[in-house]
């Protein structure tokens, strides 16, 4: 992240803070490197962090639950009458 961000701070900050570029040339290492670097440690902890708990309902589509700790079960859709192929509804055959 620090090498692409030095090009780019060699760049934007210029136009961005209406400073001249050897102002920024010169902060580079010792105040714009340090940042990106802390930066770019405090995103990486806060989405190891985060993540598990985010994903499960952005990925899996698992809905949000008031108690954290109750599993969260989905409601199964309840059969529908059977019917064969000619739209016909068979009848009930119990399993014995």
């Amino acid at each position: 992240m620090g090498l692409v961000m030095m090009p780019t701070n060699h760049v934007i900050t210029p136009l961005f803070m209406a400073v001249p570029v050897d102002v920024v040339d010169a902060l580079l290492l010792p105040v714009i490197l340090p940042f990106n670097l802390l930066k770019a440690g405090v995103n990486a902890l806060v989405t190891f962090l985060v993540y598990k708990t985010i994903s499960r309902h952005i990925v899996h589509g698992q809905e949000w639950k008031k108690d954290a700790m109750e599993p969260v079960q989905e409601e199964k859709p309840e059969l529908s009458v059977l019917e064969d192929e000619a739209g016909e509804t068979l009848p009930d055959v119990e399993a014995h």
